[in-house]
């Protein structure tokens, strides 16, 4: 004897998954992200991060401020905290 649901009958989780599918990719990504924390009991920090990586692309996307490549953002933070010294872990 099997246990179980009837063969060819989805689960009721199978199902969920078939609607879920169904959303847009914006929204299905969110709640793999939502899903993926509530494995982690220490999530916290890491849907903090989320939070801020989401905060900072919608600036960028708005346009609110711009990008710059990482080598210019580096230069810059040497010469205002090490005087331009390239002896530095920057």
């Amino acid at each position: 004897m099997t246990w179980g649901p009837p063969t060819g009958s989805p689960t009721s989780g199978e199902r969920i998954e078939q609607e879920l599918l169904k959303l847009p990719l914006a929204e299905r990504a969110r709640l793999a992200e939502r899903l993926t924390a509530s494995l982690d009991e220490g999530s916290e920090i890491e849907a903090a991060w989320m939070a801020e990586v989401r905060r900072r692309d919608a600036v960028l996307m708005s346009g609110a401020m711009e990008a710059i490549p990482l080598e210019d953002a580096l230069s810059s933070v040497r010469e205002r905290h090490l005087g331009g010294s390239l002896n530095c872990p920057l």
